[in-house]
């Protein structure tokens, strides 16, 4: 059915799979690239393909809006344009909003030299934007919309093409890996009781490697790029990062994850991201000053206490994360980090999130912390680790 409408669907919007291109600084528009401080930023253009579908017979397209919505403000547009490959005087009248910002809109409406009634013409179209991306950004999260209104002399009126969904994406800026978000409810809804009361949760734990030993200016820094990289990649995983619940611990952190996650979709995309992310923050800087970390994932029924948070899981995941398993693998890993997670977790959630991927071995192991009384069998993953 037309939406909003009794009508019979007439025609409709499809979205394209986004990508990402490389834009060298000579290709960059001369207000862009003479910029102040154009060095300090990379730039990449982002192309959302879309298409117009044929309509019904002596219907035609009034108007097609495509928007897109990016999470944190910290990526910006500089410049946003549109194009059709097979016939580019059938584009439209094009009218495009928000260079400089962070929420662009492209509108399309006929082109009144374009065909005896007017109308915009069916097909693919690609929106374009050139965007302004400041280091350590690894990822995008956001959302895609599009409508269309169409004409009907028949009925002498305008109806709404049928349109998707809003659609929450994750986009890698690394290698252009592109994901649809489907929620069943968004983390932002939910009440602190909710959140972190009596339920179970996915739990992270991390820890940053020999803190202790960096001088106090170096141990803030340290401290921004965990928060900046943890942020990144729970934001990738989550739409943005909303619905969390962290615990600040100086040299690391705790995190308790929203209820109603799809768990190996969630893991998979925060363990990707923060790999990248911790790549990109380490890319700058001198070897004797790279950020390593631990982290480790548990899920179980965590309560909210008045000075923190309690269950199993909390503790399991900060005994595996400061086991001398944990801190030995990464000691003598090549990479930035290592991943230790239960069995429960592998067995449920991670051999899921990353079948078929031999980049993402996890190798069964014991992990011990005698002092507190603590063994668990569980499985770890040192990047870059081969059999």
């Amino acid at each position: 059915m037309g939406a909003g409408t009794r009508f019979n669907r007439e025609a409709g919007i499809r979205l394209g799979r986004p990508s990402v291109v490389e834009v060298a600084p000579e290709d960059l528009p001369p207000e862009v690239a003479g910029a102040r401080g154009a060095h300090l930023w990379s730039y990449l253009q982002l192309l959302f393909p879309f298409d117009l579908e044929e309509p019904a017979s002596g219907m035609s397209y009034l108007e097609a809006v495509f928007e897109v919505s990016l999470d944190g403000g910290e990526v910006i547009g500089r410049r946003l344009s549109a194009t059709r490959y097979d016939d580019i005087s059938a584009l439209g009248n094009l009218t495009t909003f928000g260079d400089g910002g962070s929420e662009f809109r492209w509108r399309l409406r006929p082109d009144s030299t374009n065909g005896a009634n007017g109308g915009l013409s069916d097909g693919s179209r690609t929106a374009r934007v050139l965007l302004q991306v400041p280091p350590g950004v690894a990822s995008l999260t956001g959302t895609i919309t599009a409508t269309a209104r169409l004409a009907d002399p028949e009925l002498g009126m305008e109806v709404e093409a049928a349109a998707p969904e809003r659609q929450p994406f994750v986009l890698s800026l690394v290698d252009g890996t592109y994901s649809p978000i489907m929620s069943t409810r968004d983390p932002a809804s939910l009440s602190e009781q909710e959140v972190v009361s009596g339920a179970r949760r996915l739990c992270v734990a991390v820890d940053i490697e020999a803190y202790s030993k960096r001088d106090p200016g170096e141990q803030l820094r340290l401290q921004e790029v965990l928060v900046r990289v943890l942020d990144g990649a729970l934001a990738a995983a989550l739409r943005p990062m909303r619905g969390c619940h962290v615990q600040e611990q100086g040299d690391g952190r705790l995190v308790v994850l929203p209820p109603g996650i799809d768990e190996p979709r969630v893991i998979r995309w925060f363990l990707r991201e923060l790999a990248s992310g911790l790549a990109a923050a380490n890319r700058p800087v001198r070897p004797e000053l790279v950020v390593r970390m631990r982290v480790a994932l548990d899920e179980g029924v965590v309560l909210l206490g008045v000075n923190g948070y309690g269950g199993n899981s909390i503790i399991r995941a900060c005994r595996m994360r400061d086991s001398a398993a944990a801190k030995e693998a990464l000691a003598t890993a090549s990479g930035y980090h290592v991943v230790i997670v239960s069995d429960d977790i592998y067995e449920e959630s991670v051999t899921s999130a990353f079948e078929g991927d031999p980049a993402w071995r996890f190798d069964k192991i014991t992990a011990a912390v005698p002092d507190k009384g603590f063994t668990e069998h569980c499985w770890i993953h040192v990047p870059g680790q081969t059999a």
